[in-house]
């Protein structure tokens, strides 16, 4: 389907109470998305579809919704939303033709693999007067919420500092990591865009990257390996670290110091029991980013249905905070890259 070329049309809002929902690319973020807006009382799936006829297929009769060929039959049904969970080189044009149609846009990061694109594409989205919401997840995890009202509160006083880990048990596929952007804008930059939220704008970034565990990653230009240090324009200062190689299981953690206390967020256990013995301390660690954040996405797709219903265009986790989160990203690739700071 060609873009419109005309004045962009009016938003849809939700016609019912439930926001009628399509969801475009079935993988894992996908299947996750199909699940949990099947439970949803506010979101009614109306569609899904994948460029693999076959995980179409699968998805639809496991959903019981009709399957789609592409996003322009998707936009066909006429949904209010649309979930974009495709490679991530796909994400602006499905942005742009959502817009076109007036179809609000929940969208995994990053926006687009390049700056500029995605820059594109919030302001096509911005134009149109649709949602955009960015897939950041962690920002819907409890103890994160909590994390951040304790901030907004005060009761830490004076933020000094910042941590931040994210450690995967192993890389994703080759092909997706050949088309994900990097790791920096792919995986670091979901610390970057909690680094934001929680403390503020960042300044300057100093950020080191390493191919530890394959050749796979020099050969695509990019790492398994980092670390970014970050100086905040409060002036507090800040770590993200981040491993798509750890091994013993998926692993993320928060830290912030501030003058009057400090405050921790560690989501490695997969269940609450330690064992003591044999002169050995054990708990069992989740396995990946979906056991990790199970409770977290349920609750970003109901802000997303949330924000349509609404009618105001105003997403919890806006396009520009994707900009914002993916500049800091470029930021820290370019450091990497130069081998020096960059300030913002």
């Amino acid at each position: 389907m060609a873009l419109q070329t005309a004045a962009q049309p009016q938003a849809r809002t939700a016609r019912t109470t439930r926001a009628r929902i399509a969801i475009l690319g079935l993988g894992r973020m996908g299947a996750i998305h199909v699940d949990n807006a099947l439970r949803l009382p506010s979101v009614e799936l109306v569609a899904v579809a994948d460029g693999d006829q076959r995980r179409t297929a699968e998805l639809s009769a496991r959903a019981g919704v009709p399957g789609a060929a592409d996003l322009e039959q998707l936009l066909e049904l006429q949904p209010d939303g649309i979930v974009v969970a495709t490679p991530s080189d796909h994400h602006a044009a499905a942005i742009a033709q959502a817009a076109a149609a007036g179809v609000h846009v929940f969208c995994e990061k990053p926006i687009a693999p390049r700056l500029a694109d995605a820059e594109r594409a919030v302001a096509t989205a911005e134009a149109a007067g649709i949602v955009l919401q960015v897939g950041f997840q962690m920002r819907f995890d409890r103890d994160l919420v909590a994390l951040e009202a304790l901030l907004a509160g005060g009761e830490l006083g004076r933020p000094f500092q910042f941590h931040a880990r994210l450690r995967d048990v192993a890389p994703p596929p080759a092909d997706y990591l050949a088309g994900s952007g990097g790791y920096f804008r792919d995986g670091a930059i979901h610390c970057f865009d909690l680094a934001r939220w929680l403390m503020g704008e960042v300044a300057e970034v100093t950020a080191f990257g390493a191919a530890l565990s394959s050749p796979l990653f020099d050969q695509i230009g990019d790492v398994d390996n980092a670390i970014a240090v970050l100086r905040f324009a409060s002036g507090a200062l800040g770590t993200v670290e981040v491993s798509r190689v750890a091994g013993y299981g998926f692993d993320s953690a928060v830290e912030v110091v501030g003058s009057a206390g400090t405050a921790r967020v560690a989501g490695a256990a997969s269940d609450g029991l330690v064992r003591c013995r044999d002169g050995r301390v054990e708990q069992a660690h989740v396995q990946d980013f979906g056991d990790r954040f199970a409770a977290a996405y349920p609750r970003e797709l109901d802000a997303f249905a949330a924000a349509i219903a609404a009618a105001e265009s105003i997403s919890p986790v806006s396009g520009a905070d994707g900009l914002a989160a993916m500049r800091l990203a470029e930021a820290a690739a370019e450091s990497h890259r130069r081998g020096a700071t960059v300030r913002l």
